[in-house]
């Protein structure tokens, strides 16, 4: 004897329209938000800055201009704080992180001269260091005597570039492009130096307050 299984109809739910449009878009800007992002290349952007003509932003010797007399400002507030009476730092770690921001500073200067075709040139004459060094133990002076001379190459650059612009000269996208980075670092550079200066300094104060 064969059993008749009665079947439940199957319900078929509609297709909704809308919904499936709505997933559908999410899945669009999940997308675009996991796509990776392309990084422009060094090369890349010196491209896009020759077709720039002369629209707002474009890098220029003016602009150049205004950043390299930013960063000499800087460097002025620096020698300010060093030039302070007194003033004595007797960490050696502190020294030597001093020294090598003002050690980055150089390197950087020597490439943004070189790519603004100045010489770099040491003015050993200007910088109290070698004195400070045979007669005076305190760093302050030697950091003093740095800064003087990066401040008197920095004033170099601006100078060429003012005359550069005087005379409507350009350098090439690739060579304003590496003077904007590296003046940019010196700016940097100068801050982080200023700033563990600062700390440095307040090391300083706090032992001396104890010791008193």
């Amino acid at each position: 004897m064969r059993l008749l299984i009665k079947k439940e109809p199957i319900s078929r739910v509609s297709p909704d329209g809308e919904r499936f449009t709505a997933l559908m878009e999410e899945k669009k800007v999940d997308a675009i938000k996991q796509a990776p992002v392309e990084k422009s290349s060094l090369i890349d952007t010196v491209r896009d800055m020759s077709y720039q003509g002369s629209g707002p932003g474009k890098l220029s010797t003016e602009s150049l201009i205004a950043q390299t007399e930013q960063v000499l400002t800087k460097i002025e507030s620096v020698k300010e704080t060093l030039e302070t009476p007194d003033l004595n730092l007797k960490s050696p770690a502190h020294v030597k992180l001093l020294e090598n921001k003002l050690s980055h500073i150089d390197e950087s200067l020597k490439i943004a001269l070189s790519k603004a075709g100045v010489e770099y040139e040491p003015q050993t004459q200007n910088l109290t260091s070698v004195q400070a060094t045979a007669d005076n133990p305190n760093p302050i002076s030697r950091f003093l005597g740095y800064v003087t001379d990066g401040q008197w190459q920095l004033e170099n650059l601006y100078n060429e570039l003012n005359t550069m612009g005087k005379m409507n000269q350009q350098l090439s996208p690739a060579n304003m492009l590496a003077i904007q980075i590296k003046v940019g670092q010196i700016g940097q550079e100068l801050q982080l130096f200023y700033s563990l200066l600062s700390k440095a300094l307040e090391s300083v104060k706090t032992i001396m307050n104890i010791q008193v």
